[in-house]
């Protein structure tokens, strides 16, 4: 009987722990606060122990076979070769499909560079010692109406220029917000405005409901949306966190609870303006509440994600699933999860996606949680959380993508309830008797689909960690066996993650 075999190993790497995050009234250690289980000596059904460099790896009867490395943790990718040999015999022809050679810095930009140096600027303030959030001269408007003036409001136009001042004037009042425009263009139609006016208040409860409170420093009891002219395109809006904190302490601050939005889009890009809106109401939300606890930031990849999360919850799905989960689905081979080095739109599905897997697999409340764990570094935060050791979810996060959707088996932890994922990650067809080498990035991992009909596999690897395989037969659909891979030695804990 044919039977389809699915390989998966896990090459981890170490990742030292001794940067300790400063905040202006406490120090965190940056130890992982629970220990990784998925460790070579685990209690774990068809444990496999292997020596260092060269290993000869299980095979079963089948002419499919797949390998998916990927590293945790570690600041560089990892080297991996592999020896796959065959019989000589040719399978049957099928499709396979072909990663690309692809890049994450290839496409990025000055836009994602903006938004990177916003998060730097939250970090920057958490941790600075700044005593006040709260305006203590001026605040911004209150009581406004609609064509009310405000000038010298600070803005960015693009990434590269600095602050400028500019005048606006109030266009629309909603339940929870002030719309104001920059004076000089043209007023959007009242259809427009009513339109933007009532989802935002649709996702203001929501937002509060999943994320929880963004302050209110201007004490105006709403949320002020500014409408505004920006030179480069490619930037929807922001959050700045300077506005929350008083001129005297931040010369360029609004001293207001605000969300700027880039005015070219406002007439035809509907779906995006409210997804950046709620995707900066974020940002917004997160930073209060980290202020509040006393607490440093969350690292860029985990407060991006949270982010696209929620674009999720207040249904403004439309790039989520061309672009970002598509995106990610194919180019997900020069990724890393937590390395934002050369940011790309790619960067942001990998961290959707991730978030998305924690949100289905331990529910809404997961986010608060995050919300509130005493830590900037993302692994360190999401093990707080959960309770549970980060290489062990990011374990069964990775066999999600392979067979999430696939009836292979029925488990949670390998299944996503609000992804459809089942054509899962793209796959790079290699020949069994070539040799191949490949690195993998940090928190990455690379599938490759081997052709003919397997009888050996060997791969030697140069990082520290572990793996481990998932396999599945067509006649046993909830079957799953794991065998873990070493190479070098077991990780270490709390020292190392």
């Amino acid at each position: 009987m044919k039977a389809y075999i699915l390989a998966v190993f896990i090459l981890l790497f170490l990742l030292g722990c001794d940067d300790g995050v400063r905040n202006s009234s406490r120090s965190v250690s940056e130890q992982s606060p629970v220990p990784d289980n998925a460790t070579p000596n685990a209690n774990v059904n068809g444990v496999t122990i292997l020596s260092a460099g060269y290993n000869s790896v299980p095979v079963y009867d089948g002419s499919d076979y797949w390998t998916l490395l990927y590293n945790v943790p570690g600041n560089a990718a990892g080297s991996v070769s592999y020896e796959i040999s065959a019989d000589g015999s040719e399978t049957a022809a099928k499709v396979v499909r072909e990663a690309d050679d692809f890049s994450a810095s290839d496409i990025s930009d000055p836009e994602l560079q903006f938004h990177m140096a916003l998060r730097q600027d939250e970090a920057d303030l958490l941790s600075s010692g700044l005593s006040q959030i709260v305006p203590v001269m001026r605040k911004g408007p209150s009581g406004i109406n609609v064509n009310d003036k405000w000038n010298g409001i600070y803005v960015s136009r693009d990434a590269s220029s600095g602050e400028i001042r500019i005048n606006a004037t109030c266009v629309a009042v909603s339940e929870y917000a002030y719309f104001f425009l920059e004076d000089g263009f043209s007023r959007p139609s009242d259809s427009l405005l009513e339109e933007y006016k009532r989802e935002f208040d649709n996702m203001y409860p929501i937002m509060h409901d999943k994320f929880g409170y963004e302050g209110d420093v201007d004490g105006n009891g709403k949320v002020i949306i500014l409408l505004f002219k920006m030179t480069d395109e490619r930037i929807a809006g922001y959050f700045s966190s300077a506005d929350k904190y008083n001129r005297y302490e931040i010369a360029d601050s609004n001293e207001a609870d605000m969300l700027y939005v880039n005015y070219d889009l406002i007439n035809y890009e509907k779906s995006d303006v409210l997804a950046t809106i709620a995707h900066e109401f974020q940002h917004m939300i997160l930073f209060n509440s980290r202020y509040e606890l006393k607490l440093p930031d969350l690292e860029v990849w985990l407060n991006e994600g949270l982010s696209m999360q929620a674009e999720f919850w207040t249904g403004y799905l439309e790039q989520q699933s061309s672009d970002y989960l598509g995106g990610f689905l194919k180019n997900y081979s020069s990724l890393g999860l937590t390395d934002w080095s050369n940011a790309s739109y790619l960067n942001y599905g990998y961290s959707m996606v991730y978030v998305r897997y924690l949100v289905d697999r331990f529910g809404d409340d997961i986010v608060k949680k995050l919300y509130k764990a005493p830590y900037k570094k993302g692994v360190f935060a999401v093990a707080n959380a959960t309770g549970i050791g980060f290489n062990d979810i990011f374990k069964d996060f990775v066999l999600a993508l392979f067979v999430s959707g696939k009836g292979i088996t029925n488990d949670p932890k390998y299944n996503f309830k609000t992804l459809n994922i089942k054509s899962g990650l793209e796959d790079s067809a290699h020949p069994a008797g070539n040799n191949y080498k490949g690195n993998i990035r940090p928190y990455g991992m690379q599938l490759l689909h081997w052709q003919k009909k397997i009888t050996g596999a060997n791969i030697t690897g140069n990082v520290k960690g572990f793996g481990s395989a998932l396999t599945k037969k067509i006649n046993a659909p909830n079957r799953i066996r794991t065998y873990d891979l070493r190479l070098r030695r077991p990780l270490l804990y709390p020292a190392e993650l």
